[in-house]
């Protein structure tokens, strides 16, 4: 095979997605042919010509095949009744044949003058570079079943360009650009200075670097490491760029714990702070036959890919065969295909070798499993209960997953389901949490399909009673209102506050529809809270993402269960409400602009997820693609209202048109984004901007209390945090905003808002309805967006003037109280910093007596403070408020101390 052809081969599948336009200003496709054309690779027609733009036959492309992979003439009896020895291409169609780069149409058939489509064009491309694997994207186009898979892999791998319609016929161009992309990096591909994004500490020897921009080539000897304090240098042992060219990989010598390094590569510095040095090997928490052809091991900690996967670490007897392992996301559970294991078998299983992130290996340990062949169904030995809860001991180990299915449980007497189910597989045992029992009542639990791990199922119906217990009656959450606010979505009010942790075991049960009962089986539900005391739940079922649940003319009753101190006393925790003939509407488009030459501003009708280059396709006025380089969010699990798309080459002053792919969802990634309207593809036009690529620009500034001030920015920006900004009152008084001495400075997530801080203790807070400027200077500033254009330095543009508002500042204050044997967990309404724990800052009074911390500890956020004290009982009743030295020490942003109101709480 030529040299450079090898070349090709690697490099296709690391460089074509964003290589394949750098030099699209410099030659031109028909350029890009006569390269190679002379290069032997491309042939033309006997008049000279290209022909780029018609289709390809079938036998041209197995030639250029034949050329591009340097194949060898073979010998024998024609493989297709069409092309015969006689034909001129029947060397080629032979040759693409014997290699399984192509094959016929069935019948005897080749179909020689056949239009290749671009669909098999990608198949036989992929098959073509040997590209392995498979991609978890999807295909927004039209491509038939049989390609779908691999059109997926050539638009990962950049060989083809996202189409509206891969079914249709290629052009012998389309080839060409895949081609020449590839050849232009032949020999080796061009070192680009590294753009850090963030530096991730995986373990004490290893580092992960995130790129900004994918890269083809890393040299490890541009990366150094030292100590910030005393600039000891860290060896690298290693450093290796991930297959997407978007991740660096380094291993370096042992780190000193708990110290703080600075790595350096190119014109990035990033300093961080070494991990402990863990000595602690991994261990084997679980172990179960999740069917008659798995294994599930859980270990107690995340555990290294490659070792966890390899089969070698682990052995079983009596010839069962173990044919591959998986991990879990979360790194802690390793499943192992077996093969059949058989009744009446006694398996011992032995796992070794495997490492944790840190090296440390597990000790050999062995588990028995099989034996008799289960048959018998689970029962239930006994069942106590406590304060609002009842544990159900089983006579066997049980399937977690339908163990802990909280709907294969009911419960009489006005409880229904219960709102939390925990299974605890070491001891055979189930805990319901309940809705507020009744003291010394009879109630039945009614329990069907829970299985052992054998599958066997528990008797349908299996009913069990047990004595209700509630000695916590001291309830302080009233739900006010629920509300259908569309066919699948609930909006709840409540009379306090509540944070996000709060939610975390939220439980909306409807009750009746129209006087019947309601089967919420297979239903699934996303939370959101528009603000502390509106909670909006939206629903699913098992078969449809957005259906009408809460239908017009139907009244339903629904219930809530699982926030804090929520008063259920005579049903407080359940309302009726009236159904709706609003639709939950997919997301739409709300407004597609053009930032600059290669920037795009999508905004959507509703907060999504799923965002990514590849939901947009963009055509031009004479329907050709504009490639889409990159998008502002990279991050598709992120919920957003808009998104900035970078394209690949400049637009113009022509109308363009915007489709998608459907890959975008709402929020709660349940519904595709609009992608039809009636039977043709819904589409948003905007138009270009022939300019060159605008500079960012104040677009406003508003204020939402005294010490608070937001800063928008026609596009996302960098270093808006290191300013300088100053504020001009209507007096003509002028303060300059410095970062750290006056105010703090806070960016957004997206890079398009400035939160400005100002210090209550330092300056005089901004005056209601008092018109002011903010400032920002342009000369020594840094701010650019992210095609690194630089502020606008044109009139006006580094200034905005607003009215203030809000006349004050609420101090932060205790927003909940949890306290439990030793524990004292103190939610706040606002981060707070200053906290060091000491004994002083709080004042706790419980059951008539003074208990003093004895430790504390803040949270990373600054929104939970736990404290330590003396084992309290429970049930008692408490009051906790901050002192005069804690008002002084714990501060939110605005260096504002805390309110030191008493807040009341009870023990649990």
């Amino acid at each position: 095979m030529r040299r450079w052809t090898t070349a090709i081969l690697t490099f296709m599948l690391v460089s074509v997605s964003f290589s394949n336009h750098v030099s699209a200003a410099a030659e031109t496709t028909l350029d890009k042919y006569q390269i190679l054309k002379d290069k032997g690779i491309f042939t033309g027609f006997s008049d000279g010509s290209a022909r780029l733009n018609e289709e390809m036959s079938r036998e041209q492309f197995a030639a250029v095949l034949f050329r591009l992979m340097d194949l060898k003439q073979v010998q024998g009896s024609p493989s297709y009744n069409d092309v015969l020895k006689t034909r001129w291409s029947y060397g080629y169609v032979e040759a693409a044949t014997q290699a399984g780069l192509m094959k016929g149409l069935g019948a005897g058939k080749f179909g020689p003058t056949a239009p290749v489509t671009v669909e098999q064009l990608a198949t036989m491309l992929v098959r073509a570079y040997g590209i392995e694997g498979s991609t978890t994207n999807g295909v927004g186009g039209k491509v038939s079943s049989w390609a779908r898979s691999t059109v997926a892999v050539a638009l990962d791998k950049g060989i083809i360009p996202i189409m509206y319609d891969y079914t249709g016929n290629a052009t012998r161009a389309l080839l060409v650009d895949a081609t020449y992309a590839a050849y232009k990096k032949m020999a080796e591909p061009e070192y680009r200075p590294l753009k850090v994004k963030s530096l991730d500490v995986v373990s004490n020897t290893k580092l992960v670097l995130n790129l900004n921009e994918a890269v083809s080539v890393i040299k490890p000897d541009n990366i150094t490491i030292r100590k910030t304090y005393g600039n000891s240098k860290l060896t690298v042992r290693q450093a290796v760029l991930s297959s997407d060219g978007k991740k660096v990989e380094i291993i370096t010598d042992p780190q000193e714990g708990s110290t703080q390094y600075t790595l350096t590569v190119d014109d990035n510095t990033k300093p961080f702070v070494s991990l402990a040095v863990d000595t602690t090997k991994p261990r084997i928490i679980e172990f179960h036959t999740a069917s008659n052809y798995w294994l599930s091991i859980t270990f107690s900690e995340p555990v290294d890919l490659s070792s966890a996967t390899d089969l070698s670490n682990y052995s079983v007897n009596n010839n069962l065969y173990l044919y591959r392992a998986e991990l879990s996301n979360d790194g802690r559970t390793v499943t192992i295909q077996t093969s059949e294991q058989k009744s009446n078998t006694r398996y011992t299983f032995v796992a070794y070798r495997v490492a944790d992130k840190a090296g440390n290996t597990l000790d050999p340990v062995n588990f028995s499993f099989g034996e008799d062949d289960d048959r018998s169904a689970p029962a239930v030995n006994k069942v106590t209960s406590d304060s609002n809860t009842v544990t159900l001991w089983f006579d066997e180990r049980l399937d977690r997953g339908t163990a802990e299915d909280k709907y294969n449980y009911s419960i009489n007497g006005d409880l229904g389901y219960p709102t939390r189910v925990s299974y605890n597989d070491s001891n055979q045992s189930v805990t319901l949490t309940t809705p507020d029992q009744v003291n010394g009542k009879v109630y039945t639990v009614t329990m069907k399909s829970i299985e052992d791990r054998y599958g066997n199922k528990i008797k349908n119906p299996t009913k069990v009673n047990f004595t209700g217990v509630n000695d916590d009656a001291w309830m302080t959450l009233n739900v006010q209102s629920i509300r259908a606010i569309d066919w699948n979505t609930l909006e709840i009010r409540v009379d306090d506050p509540l944070t996000t942790a709060d939610l975390a075991q939220l439980n909306v049960v409807i009750n009746r529809d129209n006087g019947n009962g309601v089967s919420m089986s297979g239903w699934q539900s996303y939370v959101t809270q528009p603000d502390s005391r509106t909670i909006r739940v939206q629903f699913r079922t098992a078969d449809n993402g957005n259906p009408n649940l809460f239908r017009e003319q139907h009244t339903i009753q629904a219930s809530v269960y699982g926030l804090p101190n929520l008063n259920t006393r005579n049903q407080a925790n359940v309302k009726s409400f009236s159904g709706t003939d609003y639709a939950n509407t997919i997301p739409t488009i709300k407004q597609v602009k053009a930032l600059d030459q290669r920037s795009v501003l999508v905004q959507f009708s509703e907060s999504v997820r799923n965002v990514s280059r590849d939901g947009f396709i963009i055509r031009d006025a004479k329907g050709g693609y504009v490639t889409i380089k990159s998008d502002s969010i990279n991050n598709r699990n992120k919920v957003v209202d808009e998104v900035v798309l970078y394209l690949d080459s400049p637009t113009d002053w022509d109308i363009y048109t915007m489709t998608f792919t459907g890959s975008v969802t709402d929020a709660a990634g349940w519904n595709s984004m609009k992608v039809t309207d009636g039977s043709n593809p819904y589409s948003v036009q905007f138009q270009g901007i022939g300019d060159n690529n605008a500079a960012p620009r104040i677009t406003g500034t508003s204020s939402t209390d005294p010490y608070n001030i937001t800063v928008q920015f026609s596009e996302p920006v960098r270093n808006a945090e290191k300013g300088p900004y100053t504020l001009w009152s209507e007096e003509r008084k002028a303060l300059d905003l410095k970062s750290g001495e006056n105010a703090a400075f806070e960016v957004s997530e997206d890079r398009t808002k400035l939160y400005i801080h100002l210090f209550a203790d330092k300056v005089d807070g901004l005056k209601k309805n008092d018109d002011y400027k903010l400032i920002y200077n342009v000369a020594s500033g840094q701010i650019a967006d992210d095609q690194g254009k630089g502020y606008d330095p044109g009139q006006g543009v580094n200034e905005s003037i607003f009215k203030a508002k809000g006349t004050k500042h609420e101090a932060p204050y205790i927003e909940n109280v949890g306290a439990e044997g030793t524990k004292i967990v103190l939610t706040l309404s606002a981060p707070l910093q200053g906290y060091k724990g000491s004994a002083d800052d709080f004042e706790i009074v419980v059951d008539g007596e003074r208990l003093t911390p004895t430790a504390g500890d803040i949270s990373k956020d600054g929104k939970t403070i736990t404290l330590t004290v003396d084992r309290m009982k429970k049930r008692d009743y408490g009051q906790i408020r901050v002192t005069d030295q804690g008002a002084g020490r714990l501060l939110d942003v605005n260096q504002v101390g805390m309110d030191k109101q008493w807040v009341s709480f009870r023990t649990k």
